[in-house]
């Protein structure tokens, strides 16, 4: 676990030398919560290359390591097989494979190989994107860094926003931000998943080392037995392999959902031990409150259970100086939940928080899945299939707040995909407001949604690697990345296995969602291991903040003086009188405006820190 600052360039620059030290500075400001640190910096000896680093003497393995060849530098989590890599094994294994040797890796990395001598620098991401990684060009300087910020002053000394995604935000689902090369700073890039990124005599190349892969035929001659067994036992091995060389102060991140209790269940299971378990609830409101869902599976599971129930009047205590450490707009509300909960583990003296993070992907765990699964029955004509299971899909998950009717899903066939070319998604409307002008008129030229994925032949295909690549994972990476940073606490998330996702991609449709219900397949695997009362049970509350009725319980006045400050109506984004309409319709009870809310909330405070205050 480290944080890091570096460049390459082309000839000697004596003036990035006199900035090392200003730089490190930086570095360690924001990682001031960390407990133990080691501090350094690395410098070739033609002048041309340095890097900076902080890294944790909590780390289970070593960040950086060096030999007589290139420098390598690990940031993040390296699994090869049952084995986690430090630096030496990394270069070792680079040495034998060369640059392929990244297909044998898994984890949550970003893997560096400086080489000053050939004045050549790679980058390594990986295949899913798990572990951010930044750059930029300049002045014929390649610059790399865990931290957007640091980079971002760099070509004009002051940090400027990027219009492009500031305009996306502001208005828009969080889900058109993110997934993109783009930062919330101008010029300031970030590493796209599963690319490897070489910069070599000051010419720039990347390439894409894996790829989703829509060729691979459905498992349509497995009979469900032979499914349930070859699933089993991928999930038993990622699950084994992911959590056996952790730390051995390990913690389990418990929510009432399926994901993160197939992952504890099987660890109990396979150890014969109980655990210890970190969890976020709210017994102050009872949509969001999934304490009686845990409580059971923490005295089955658990000796000894962490329970973390944020309040309002803490959040608005603590979410301004929240921001000198998140150099990013936070996505929802869900990400302060997050923050708690590796601040919980680190108070309970954990070094590793273990999840069911990306259990949704494999089985069409997500809402939006119900309705690429019914684009599919359209397309390949199962029409009776079709009204049988959107009839049981009303039945299950309508209610007064979110109906769901046949209307529903004819609506999601008109505007989100081309019920004519099967996998083909369409970019619907994403403004939160669409009835108002919000933006400003210079913003509101910046303004362009993204396109949709390519299609991989088949709408729930085409949405899983949307959710993968845009809508789900990528807005959640940024924050959690820094808090796991600013905690000590590594992540451990077995189901991001590569053989796991390989195989229930070619799983049909038809053991993911049945009656109405998703996950089919994995709730029978799991009958022995995830309690019945969760196992069985076809809502989904997920990991969320009730931010909306915070609004209305003493929130609303820190969002109302932020929204109605002098700094708010000059910083040129939003229309101060579009803001106002939104939360006052919101606080009335007219319309349910709380993600857009948030977001405003977000980025003015994000303006406050990282573009208002000076490097």
């Amino acid at each position: 676990m480290a944080r890091l600052f570096g460049y390459l360039a082309s000839h000697a620059r004596p003036d990035l030398v006199v900035r090392h030290k200003p730089w490190l500075e930086r570095l360690e400001a924001l990682s001031a919560n960390c407990l133990a640190l080691e501090r350094g910096k690395w410098e070739s000896s033609s002048g041309t290359a340095a890097v900076l680093y902080v890294a944790s003497a909590r780390s289970p393995y070593r960040a950086f390591q060096r030999d007589d060849g290139p420098l390598f530098l690990v940031e993040g989590t390296v699994h090869f097989g049952d084995k986690l890599l430090g630096a030496l094994d990394v270069a070792e294994l680079h040495r034998v494979s060369g640059d392929d040797f990244v297909n044998q890796l898994q984890g949550a990395f970003c893997i560096l190989a400086l080489d000053a001598a050939k004045n050549l620098v790679k980058m390594f991401r990986d295949r899913w994107g798990l572990k951010p990684m930044f750059y930029l060009l300049h002045d014929g300087v390649f610059y790399f860094s865990s931290y957007a910020s640091l980079l971002a002053d760099i070509p004009s000394g002051k940090r400027e926003p990027n219009p492009e995604i500031i305009a996306l935000y502001a208005t828009s689902h969080y889900s058109t931000v993110y997934g993109r090369k783009n930062t919330f700073f101008r010029n300031v890039s970030q590493i796209l998943p599963a690319a490897a990124l070489s910069w070599h005599d000051g010419q720039l190349s990347e390439r894409v080392y894996w790829r989703f892969d829509a060729s691979q035929p459905f498992f349509e001659d497995k009979s469900e037995r032979q499914l349930h067994q070859e699933m089993a036992a991928l999930l038993e091995k990622a699950i084994t392999q992911r959590v056996a060389p952790m730390p051995s102060k390990k913690g389990f991140s418990l929510s009432g959902g399926m994901d993160s209790n197939t992952v504890l269940g099987y660890v109990c299971k396979l150890t014969g031990e109980k655990q210890v378990g970190v969890s976020v609830t709210y017994p102050m409101d009872d949509r969001a409150n999934e304490l009686d869902l845990i409580e059971p599976v923490a005295r089955r599971y658990l000796r000894e259970w962490h329970n973390i129930q944020p309040t309002v009047e803490k959040f608005k205590n603590e979410i301004a100086n929240l921001y000198a450490h998140y150099d990013q707009p936070w996505t929802t509300a869900t990400v302060y939940a997050q923050e708690r909960l590796n601040r919980g583990a680190a108070e309970a003296g954990l070094q590793c928080l273990i999840s069911g993070s990306g259990g949704d992907h494999h089985m069409a765990g997500a809402y939006p899945n119900f309705l690429h699964f019914f684009a599919y029955l359209k397309n390949s004509g199962q029409e009776e299939l079709l009204r049988h299971e959107v009839r049981k899909w009303i039945e299950h998950h309508s209610v007064p707040r979110w109906p769901k009717s046949y209307q529903t899903v004819e609506n999601f066939f008109r505007n989100s995909v081309d019920i004519r070319r099967a996998g083909v998604l369409v970019q619907g409307e994403a403004r939160l407001c669409p009835s108002l002008e919000m933006l400003s008129d210079e913003y509101a030229a910046a303004y362009r949604l993204p396109p949709p994925v390519e299609s991989y032949g088949d709408y729930v295909r085409s949405y899983t690697v949307q959710e993968i690549t845009k809508d789900a994972l990528p807005p959640a990476i940024w924050a959690e990345d820094i808090m796991g940073w600013r905690y000590g606490i590594t992540g451990c998330d077995p189901f991001w296995d590569l053989d796991l996702f390989e195989y229930t991609w070619c799983i049909p449709h038809r053991y993911k969602i049945r009656d109405g219900v998703n996950k089919y397949l994995i709730r029978r695997i799991t009958d022995s291991i995830v309690p019945d009362h969760i196992r069985l049970r076809v809502a989904k509350t997920g990991f969320n903040l009730p931010f909306d009725q915070w609004l209305r319980s003493g929130l609303g006045d820190l969002v109302q003086d932020t929204v109605g400050s002098r700094r708010f109506r000059e910083r040129g984004v939003l229309r101060a009188q579009a803001a106002d309409r939104v939360l006052r319709e919101h606080l009335a009870g007219e319309v349910q405006h709380g993600m857009l809310i948030w977001q405003i909330l977000n980025l003015e405070l994000w303006f406050q820190q990282w573009i208002e205050t000076a490097p």
